[in-house]
């Protein structure tokens, strides 16, 4: 549903499409067989998008009161081809501006 009614927004790492007013946040991660060939490359880079999403929660929750006043998303982030050679530093700036600029954060 997120994929096909979502609205899009560009980041030079990802495609977020989301949809807001939503009862929780929740997350996905794509990673197109066209960026990597092999399963196993796709889901390490996988892991690495949820484990950076992580670490951009956890950060927002210790800067807020608990998490509170979040405003629930459904959100997926489609990998673009740069994914496999950047570091975790700038995953994790960017999924924060993109989630602050959907006012998730």
């Amino acid at each position: 549903m997120v994929i096909e009614k979502g609205k899009i927004i560009h980041s030079p790492l990802f495609t977020l499409r989301y949809l807001g007013d939503q009862p929780a946040v929740r997350f996905a991660a794509i990673m197109p067989k066209k960026i990597a060939k092999t399963a196993v490359a796709r889901n390490t880079a996988r892991r690495r998008v949820y484990a950076a999403i992580g670490e951009v929660l956890a950060k927002a929750a210790s800067t807020k009161s608990g998490g509170k006043g979040r405003r629930g998303a459904h959100a997926v982030f489609v990998c673009k081809a740069n994914i496999p050679i950047s570091d975790m530093a700038t995953m994790v700036s960017d999924i924060e501006a993109l989630l602050k600029k959907v006012s998730v954060l």
